[in-house]
């Protein structure tokens, strides 16, 4: 399945939604993360490979937030919390 991964940091910690590849339909909640790590462990996770987990990494450092397109796993949609009903 190919998505669209929102990312900003909000307050102490970062966030993450979940859009379609129309890149408009909305197709998780908002996830709260606490560390830098985590976020990029789980993009990991959930099927993002080095390169997208480096573009991330750096659009984290530089503006504190970003978009990417991936292909997500079975384990990423439950992760992601992924509606797959839409």
């Amino acid at each position: 399945m190919r998505i669209w991964v929102n990312f900003m940091h909000r307050d102490t910690t970062w966030s993450v939604q979940c859009l379609a590849e129309d890149a408009r339909t909305v197709i998780s909640p908002h996830v709260r993360i606490a560390r830098d790590s985590t976020l990029l462990n789980l993009l990991r996770a959930c099927g993002a490979n080095e390169e997208t987990v480096r573009a991330v990494s750096r659009d984290m450092q530089q503006t504190g937030s970003g978009t990417v397109a991936m292909d997500v796993n079975s384990k990423g949609i439950k992760l992601l919390q992924i509606n797959q009903t839409l």
